[in-house]
């Protein structure tokens, strides 16, 4: 017996900018000087660097998060889900450094079944986009 998994689209929400547009109408702020500071090329891939510490929180909270709705949509009057889509919109979630986004992306590909041609949308700041270019997002 084959069973179907239905589509699933993950939508996760990078709330921070580095500057605020008033045409905008997201959740957003100005981004706070520690996510700066770790969004360098130099910190890039130093996750564990002492001012990556309230950006490893925020990463946790979403794994969290991740892992609560993965527990929901596993119970048994619900049907079975397969992520085919991962967008990260915002704000600018080119401002993430991608240690981060692969970190998000990694626990839905644990806690979901996740089609094997999953597609990962993430908007860039063609200024920010260097650092992405050097680190894989997805590991596939």
């Amino acid at each position: 017996m084959k069973i179907i998994l239905n589509p699933l689209a993950v939508y996760i929400h990078w709330p921070f900018c580095l500057r605020i547009c008033s045409y905008c109408d997201f959740v957003k702020y100005k981004a706070p000087s520690w996510l700066l500071s770790s969004t360098s090329v130099q910190k890039e891939y130093n996750r564990h660097d002492s001012s990556s510490k309230p950006l490893q929180k925020l990463v946790e909270g979403y794994q969290a998060d991740i892992n609560r709705h993965a527990l929901y949509l596993s119970e048994p009057a619900q049907p079975s889900w397969q992520v085919s889509t991962i967008f990260v919109g915002g704000g600018t979630p080119s401002l993430a450094p991608s240690w981060a986004i692969a970190e998000i992306v990694s626990s839905i590909k644990q806690a979901f079944h996740v089609n094997p041609k999953l597609e990962v949308g993430l908007p860039s700041s063609p200024v920010l986009l260097t650092v992405h270019v050097n680190h894989p997002i997805v590991d596939r």
